[in-house]
């Protein structure tokens, strides 16, 4: 089903850009849990601890 909304255009996830992921990192370093940054940011919680890890911001 993905492939064939992509194949015509249609977007079906909200990509995250640098900037989004900076202000994930800022949010964090003062203390906002990853589920509030997610919710700030229109991210899943889960999605906001991948980034985070993959920056070394948390284990």
């Amino acid at each position: 089903m993905l492939k064939y909304l992509s194949e015509r255009g249609v977007r079906t996830a909200r990509h995250k850009s640098e900037p989004e992921i900076d202000r994930a990192v800022q949010l964090h370093r003062e203390g906002l849990s990853r589920a509030a940054i997610g919710r700030q940011l229109g991210f899943d919680g889960k999605t906001i601890t991948k980034e985070l890890r993959g920056r070394g911001r948390v284990r």
